[in-house]
């Protein structure tokens, strides 16, 4: 506890309550005032002073920042933590004896170290006596369910301290988005250097594997469909993410938290493997783009037919007027009826050309007849016409716009794309003045007719 001098330059004041019964104060400023009994020691204990109740020993201080970070590490990294103001090993052994005394259990050795038993105790308590349910009831202790675990027990009370100065090493987002969208065959054609996804992807399985408490099935750096549907389980049963968001490539806030749950990773934004600079969330800097780093994760991010236009315009650098709207509005309801996720599953674009893989693919598959389905991963022709005005990807790829995304999904990536094709191989004018008598897809007043990038 700690103390200051009475005149200490710090100290603003002080109050104390007016009990009935009268107040003991050592304050010398209020000898004589009704209600106060003056004594040179407010608990001395002198004769004739009112009894004084004992203070009870004071219970030990856990913080909440060094569980966490044990709950976030594993066995051997919680033993090398430095031995001094940052250790945990006290702190844990502490919410250990809390949680064999409240639910009469005792976790297994070792003592002081927060490892799998620790954990799933931990769990059952939130569940059992704090009735926490779904994500709420995993992972690593929360501060509230932490101090209820101090006050029941009546072993600890929380604060926050510090944690160990360990730094968590960092995985490339676009390199695991990069390695969800591409074959086996080339994720293991990959490079050993600084470009390889296979690091990074190898974190993420050690992540799941650990928060799911289960194994991924070999090979170890490879995003293949077993690691994809156990990453799908994460995002469906620990965070709760509905149906079309449970599914798909991995997102950056289903990958933080993963990282974060695990204790295994940090997410940054880099660049893929074939090397082209990006902004940060899957955004390529660099225009045009290798067919190969082209991806196909689902678009969920909401928006309208016109405010992709728009944007898309924006983006490819003419001015979003009646001439380009009217035009994509025509050509996006006859391509995809609207849907920025279609995949053409049937035509004679549908194949996989020498020098490419089947991809995996979070579109959604149209077929000769029959309503979309989505894909949900399954593999897919490489050369599909696909998104809002059905690129192929080679074509999505040579045309593609700085700045904008490089899934081929995204309708306003995919638009921009679209414009520079019509503008380079079709002969539009940059106003669009002439979009309509170039190309009759795009044409409102004529029949429906295919087009080509």
């Amino acid at each position: 506890m700690k103390t200051r001098p009475r005149r200490d330059g710090y100290l603003y004041g002080y109050g104390l309550p007016a009990f009935t019964e009268g107040v003991v104060t050592a304050d010398p400023g209020l000898k004589g005032k009704a209600g106060f009994t003056y004594q040179a020691t407010a608990s001395s204990g002198a004769v004739g002073s009112p009894p004084t109740t004992p203070v009870e020993a004071a219970l030990p201080w856990v913080s909440s920042k060094q569980l966490i970070w044990a709950a976030a590490h594993s066995v051997a990294e919680e033993k090398v933590a430095d031995a001094g103001n940052s250790n945990p090993a006290d702190d844990v052994a502490l919410v250990q004896d809390a949680l064999e005394k409240v639910m009469g259990v005792a976790p297994g050795d070792p003592h002081g170290v927060f490892e799998a038993e620790t954990q799933q105790l931990y769990d059952r308590f939130r569940k059992e006596k704090l009735g926490y349910s779904g994500a709420e009831a995993t992972g690593v202790p929360g501060t509230q369910s932490l101090v209820e675990l101090g006050r029941r027990s009546e072993l600890f009370n929380v604060r926050a301290g510090s944690t160990p100065a360990l730094v968590l090493p960092w995985i490339d987002m676009n390199q695991v988005v990069w390695a969800a969208t591409h074959s086996v065959q080339e994720q293991e054609a990959q490079p050993a250097g600084s470009a390889s996804a296979k690091v990074d992807v190898a974190l993420v399985q050690e992540g799941l594997e650990k928060v799911m408490h289960t194994v991924v099935a070999d090979p170890t750096g490879i995003f293949e469909q077993a690691t994809q549907s156990l990453y799908d389980d994460f995002r469906r049963t620990v965070l709760h993410f509905a149906e079309g968001d449970a599914t798909g490539i991995p997102g950056e806030a289903s990958l933080k938290e993963l990282g974060q749950r695990s204790g295994l990773f940090q997410v940054r934004f880099g660049s893929t493997p074939a090397g082209g600079p990006t902004s940060g969330t899957g955004v390529d800097m660099s225009g045009e783009i290798s067919p190969k780093e082209v991806t196909f994760n689902r678009h969920v991010s909401g928006g309208t037919l016109e405010e992709w236009i728009t944007q898309g315009c924006s983006a490819a650098g003419v001015p979003a007027n009646s001439n380009w709207i009217r035009g994509f509005k025509t050509a996006a309801a006859r391509e995809a009826s609207g849907n920025p996720n279609v995949c053409n599953l049937w035509d004679s674009n549908a194949i996989t050309p020498h020098g490419f893989s089947e991809v995996h693919d979070f579109g959604d598959g149209q077929r000769r007849s029959g309503p979309p389905r989505k894909i949900n991963g399954a593999l897919a022709p490489f050369q599909c016409s696909r998104g809002i005005v059905q690129l192929i990807p080679q074509s999505f790829a040579s045309q593609h716009v700085p700045g904008t995304s490089v899934n081929i999904y995204d309708p306003v990536a995919s638009i921009a794309a679209a414009i520079g094709c019509l503008r380079n191989n079709h002969g539009v004018a940059a106003d669009g003045s002439n979009l309509a008598s170039k190309v009759q897809q795009f044409d409102p007043n004529r029949p429906s007719r295919g087009w080509a990038c």
